[in-house]
């Protein structure tokens, strides 16, 4: 496994990790009536963001049609979380 490759498993390994914390805090603190909304948001932002980079790295390998099926699917993502915070 070349170096790059490592340091990428390794960025998404500790990625994953920091979401888990942050995640389990805010469920523990939802516990005690805390209003956590941005903390679990940072943390699904940080999951989202692991689950697109893997699935990248398997979709390029892929054919034409399912790194179009990924495109969209990254698109609906982005846009859910720029547009998903907002009430109307």
């Amino acid at each position: 496994m070349s170096k790059d490759k490592r340091n990428n498993v390794s960025l998404l390994g500790l990625l994953a990790f920091f979401a888990i914390i942050i995640k389990a805090a805010a469920y523990v603190l939802s516990f005690f009536n805390g209003n956590l909304g941005i903390i679990t948001f940072v943390a699904d932002i940080i999951v989202s963001a692991v689950a697109l980079i893997t699935a990248w790295n398997f979709a390029k390998r892929c054919s034409r049609f399912w790194r179009l099926i990924y495109l969209i699917v990254f698109v609906l993502v982005v846009v859910g979380f720029v547009f998903g915070g907002l009430s109307l």
